[in-house]
């Protein structure tokens, strides 16, 4: 085994078993963070990042899961909070175990009648090594989900630069001491708060946000600093499953001059004719109502609160395209110059984004949405630049 899967292993494996009596509220809160408590006696043996190893008794199935969180439950119990992501995974425990050796049998056994425990260090890892060599997958989902937990932590102690778009906000501030906006955390807050109240929401760890309610399916990618940005010139991606649209949304920061609130970033032309180059490629005819065949958007967004809100200007590529030819981004001396002004009155608010992405009606068509998901998902697959692996360097390069 590879060094970041033995490190995950030695902190030791968490078993949960799910007896008749726990298996409908398990079924009902599995995708929403399951939670199990325990006498708090026993706090210092079930830590924030462990690996857990489920069974569900009734069903005779397994999962795996991590532990998000682990909170007070009363005065006198403790409880660890399960991550909404999980993997179900084709084991027979009790098979495994028979082949260990007899003293790790013997005491294994004996764990086997609780209900929660911890393996032992030698055990947990035999355990896994049998369930890598059945399927490589559970390898591959352990590594995404877990590997790099220890550096998120981290980062999230070092300076705010250092934080790249991480996929848990929470205890994140999206504004400098000086009260500046932080373009990469703003992008970050718009794809996890996404009719946040409404919607069962979970995240993985490479900046993709799921929101799922009854009929309802849409996920948001952070492409910020990501090969996705880079190749289609875009830093949020959202995708509506049931409405078979996508919506790809480049950000922009204006910086206040005066009384104006201004952007001279030359790099909106680049990444303008990487979003042509995509649209070029795209069916523009189709039998489904849009408002417009073409998915681009730009948000314009001050890098300073007014009135402890973030204000923004969402405008279509579109409209932009208009607006540029007629020479309206032009500066008095003719230089590249996009104001507030002009984009008051002519532009939407991020919840008519959202409501309109939600229901359909931006996006691109259903002829187009298996090819462009099909793109995306390659691209992501195959990048080697996402939010982890970019934190990940940052802190190495601080580190040494």
């Amino acid at each position: 085994m590879i060094e970041n899967i033995d490190h995950i292993l030695n902190k030791g494996i968490i078993f949960i078993r799910i007896t008749e009596n726990d298996a409908n509220g398990f079924y009902f809160d599995k995708n929403k963070g399951y939670s199990i408590s325990f006498h708090h006696s026993k706090t210092k043996k079930y830590k924030k990042g462990m690996l857990v190893l489920l069974e569900n008794q009734p069903e005779n199935e397994y999962f795996l899961f991590f532990v998000k969180n682990k909170q007070k439950a009363d005065s006198s119990h403790k409880k660890i909070i399960l991550s909404r992501e999980y993997k179900k995974i084709n084991c027979n425990i009790r098979k495994i175990i028979s082949n260990l050796p007899k003293r790790l049998l013997n005491d294994t056994q004996k764990r086997l009648k609780e209900n929660l425990f911890v393996f032992g260090e030698k055990t947990g890892v035999s355990i896994f090594n049998d369930i890598f060599d059945n399927d490589e997958k559970v390898k591959e989902w352990i590594l995404n989900n877990l590997s790099n937990r220890d550096v998120i932590y981290k980062l999230e102690k070092i300076a705010v630069d250092n934080i790249l778009a991480l996929a848990d906000m929470e205890s994140q501030d999206e504004v400098k001491d000086d009260g500046t906006l932080l373009e990469d955390l703003i992008i970050t807050k718009d794809a996890s708060s996404f009719f946040d109240n409404e919607f069962d929401k979970s995240s993985d760890n490479y900046g993709t946000y799921f929101y799922k309610k009854n009929n309802e399916s849409l996920a948001i990618i952070i492409a910020n600093r990501t090969q996705i940005e880079k190749f289609m010139g875009i830093d949020l991606v959202y995708i509506n499953e049931i409405h078979q649209s996508i919506t790809l949304i480049q950000y922009k920061m204006l910086k206040q001059e005066n009384n104006e609130w201004i952007s001279r970033d030359n790099s909106l032309k680049t990444q303008i004719e990487k979003m042509n180059l995509v649209f070029k490629d795209l069916d523009k005819n189709s039998m489904t109502y849009r408002m417009s065949a073409n998915p681009f958007f730009i948000r314009f967004i001050k890098n300073k609160e007014i009135r402890n809100t973030v204000q923004s200007y969402t405008i279509p590529l579109e409209q932009y395209l208009i607006m540029e030819n007629n020479g309206e981004f032009s500066g008095s001396k003719g230089g590249f110059y996009i104001s507030s002004s002009k984009l008051k009155g002519r532009s939407l608010s991020i919840n008519t984004v959202n409501e309109l992405i939600r229901n359909g009606f931006f996006g691109i068509y259903p002829e187009n949405y298996n090819q462009l998901l099909k793109i995306i998902k390659d691209i992501q697959k195959n990048n080697a630049d996402t939010p982890i692996a970019l934190g990940y360097k940052k802190y190495l390069k601080n580190k040494n």
